[in-house]
């Protein structure tokens, strides 16, 4: 069990290994405020509001359906949830709207619907997009026998092409949980947030929010880390110190993203 005074200790170790440290494409990004980007997306999450509807109102100004979702809980936390529906309507009346692969449902839930209203697979893709559109997914939810605002409904394209560009990111899991506890969800969803925010151009924002996290309390540990017993024993031989520092070390040095000292001290090229 590591105590507060070695974990104090293992911290200033932490801070002492870190040659460097660089604030370069910190950038804030506008309008938006980074620090409480979360609070926008966590309400957002909280709400009874679908993905369809983040792309309806991000397509009103020009933005993407994530942007969409930050829009959305910035009305609810800013108390101007109101405004919503008329927001919606106004996508509509545009001729906005969503497709099959916006509702998150699987194919299978496509089969049951068609049963249901007796209708053809393809054409009850159509009518659930449809009534996504038109805010009726609740009743879509229904007929699936869920709760939508208890499920998490995902499109799996979507979800795998925000991996995806959270593996290329240079991003550690580490950052992910980070990210996970700062949204109140786990390090699974930490690298689709982050891979999102690659997608849509908002890695400046991604530093800014590691921070909020870390200011929260929020770190890693040795477990967090892709590493054996073998691996804190080189550390404790390169570092000086014995193998219950060398993991604690490790693991601040990982909470503030300097995974490359703790692969340079492997003599592996950090990822």
């Amino acid at each position: 069990m590591t105590t507060r005074t070695g974990r104090r200790r293992g911290i200033r170790v932490a801070l002492a290994l870190m040659l460097t440290t660089s604030a370069a494409g910190i950038v804030a990004y506008q309008p938006l405020v980074a620090q409480t980007e979360s609070d926008y997306v966590s309400a957002f999450v909280n709400s009874a509001y679908t993905y369809c509807d983040a792309k309806l109102v991000g397509a009103v100004w020009g933005m993407d359906p994530y942007e969409g979702k930050i829009q959305i809980g910035m009305k609810i936390v800013g108390g101007y949830a109101e405004n919503l529906g008329p927001l919606l309507q106004t996508s509509r009346n545009r001729g906005y709207a969503c497709e099959w692969a916006d509702t998150g449902l699987a194919y299978s839930d496509a089969e049951q619907l068609g049963q249901l209203w007796g209708i053809e697979t393809w054409d009850a893709k159509a009518r659930a997009a449809g009534m996504f559109t038109m805010g009726n997914s609740g009743e879509v939810y229904g007929l699936l026998g869920g709760e939508g605002d208890e499920q998490d409904w995902h499109d799996p394209h979507m979800e795998q092409t925000a991996l995806d560009r959270f593996w290329a990111s240079g991003y550690s899991y580490c950052d992910a949980k980070l990210l996970g506890e700062l949204y109140g969800t786990d390090p699974y969803q930490g690298k689709i947030e982050i891979g999102n925010k690659v997608g849509v151009g908002l890695v400046a924002n991604i530093p800014l929010l590691l921070n909020e996290s870390r200011g929260r309390g929020a770190s890693c540990e040795w477990s967090d880390l892709p590493y054996g017993y073998s691996d804190a024993q080189v550390l404790a031989a390169a570092w000086g110190m014995d193998v219950a520092r060398a993991k604690a070390a490790a693991g601040d040095l990982a909470t503030w993203g300097r995974i490359d000292v703790i692969a340079a001290a492997l003599g592996h090229e950090s990822h």
